[in-house]
């Protein structure tokens, strides 16, 4: 554990490279999917494009980009969800000519890439939203609602899904579900009917053990995957290595409907971005031949058929639902369901004080007025202190 904690910290903050080197370019990228780093170094070196790839922890991935600006060093490239865009203040990204962009991006995810009117990252894949998968084995057909879910519980006695428990995207739906999104144009909507009744909701669910609140996404992953669990909640990224595990017995569905309302989990797209003005230094001609490659059809159609996500080329997108089999169309259906994360500056500070909140109701700190009055007070003055 150590070694890979000292390859990450290397890999973001530029240990071991120094100016004028003519090293392999690095990419940090925080996408759950086991083959893309081996992917992307062998379709980039087919190119003659030496890359370094690594996977940093999605949680420790703000914090390393905060601390490599301040070193100094960091990156030459990143692929991350477009919100992190917000964090330019921090980490200086470069700002992209439209020369780089493909002209077959789709303009359902063209959005993606902007922040505040400046183009500072290159939407690869898209989608990256929250689906049901289930165990074929272990249920016949997947629950439609939460009630089902509930019933299952009750008559099997033991856990019947997982989650990243105490991970704010896959709180979010729950929020939707109940009406009203914890984001308003760029400005926390968090001190709502909706907030108090998605935390009393969540956490009544962890006391009554329906879900283990302890299990984190490693453990649900692991666990689904044993045929512990007969249904898991997770995006996209994951269905490579939930289909080596269970085979033909892997479904996929909608998340369950709440109190009759379909759940709408935020989808994003994965954006490709070059921190402290690394775009304009000595490789910018390698990051042009990284973005174009990246962009290219033939790639873009693996990252389909590897499910990284969902492919921003248009014609690439076409060719795949005039083909698709259920479980594609799923991901297509899902999507169009979702709602689309906000790309603000805000949402840095919109998780940390969700999570604040989220973590004291289910201390039993606050009750859910307190914490969604809590959330709204603490988002918006760390907002206006930001702005000062």
């Amino acid at each position: 554990m150590l070694a890979r904690f000292l390859q990450l910290v290397i890999l973001l903050l530029g240990i071991g490279s120094s100016p004028g080197s003519h090293a392999a370019l690095t990419l940090a990228f925080s996408i759950e999917n086991g083959e893309f780093a081996s992917f992307l170094s062998e379709s980039a070196a087919a190119k003659g494009l030496a890359i370094d790839a690594q996977w940093v922890d999605q949680k420790l991935l703000k914090v390393r980009l905060i601390q490599s600006a301040e070193s100094g060093a960091r990156a030459d490239s990143i692929l991350v969800p477009a919100d992190h865009l917000g964090m330019d203040e921090f980490v200086n990204y470069s700002e992209i000519p439209q020369s780089m962009l493909s002209p077959e991006q789709s303009p359902l995810f063209a959005a993606s890439g902007r922040m505040q009117g400046r183009q500072l990252g290159i939407p690869i894949v898209a989608g990256n939203h929250l689906v049901l998968y289930y165990n074929k084995a272990l249920v016949s057909e997947p629950a439609t609602s939460w009630q089902q879910l509930l019933q299952y519980y009750q008559h099997q006695g033991t856990a019947p899904i997982g989650w990243s428990f105490m991970e704010m995207f896959w709180f979010v739906p729950f929020v939707t579900a109940f009406g009203e999104p914890p984001v308003v144009a760029d400005q926390p909507n968090l001190n709502t009917k909706a907030m108090r009744q998605a935390l009393s909701y969540v956490w009544r669910l962890a006391e009554q053990g329906v879900v283990d609140p302890g299990c984190d996404y490693s453990c649900s992953e692991q666990r689904f995957m044993a045929a512990k669990l007969p249904y898991s909640i997770n995006g996209i990224w994951a269905y490579d290595n939930y289909r080596q595990h269970l085979g033909e017995q892997l479904g996929v569905a909608a998340l369950p409907r709440l109190a009759g309302n379909t759940m709408k989990p935020y989808s994003t797209a994965f954006v490709l971005a070059f921190p402290e003005q690394s775009l304009y230094g000595e490789k910018r001609a390698q990051l042009e031949q990284l973005a174009a490659l990246l962009q290219h059809p033939d790639v873009q159609t693996q990252l389909w058929q590897r499910h990284v996500g969902i492919p921003v080329h248009q014609q690439v997108q076409q060719h795949i639902l005039a083909n698709a089999d259920a479980d594609s169309q799923v991901f297509f259906d899902t999507l169009a369901h979702s709602e689309p994360m906000p790309n603000s500056p805000n949402m840095m500070i919109i998780w940390e004080v969700m999570l604040k909140g989220y973590t004291r109701f289910g201390a039993k700190a606050m009750n859910a007025q307190q914490a969604s009055e809590f959330m709204q007070h603490l988002a918006e003055r760390s907002i206006a202190a930001r702005n000062e």
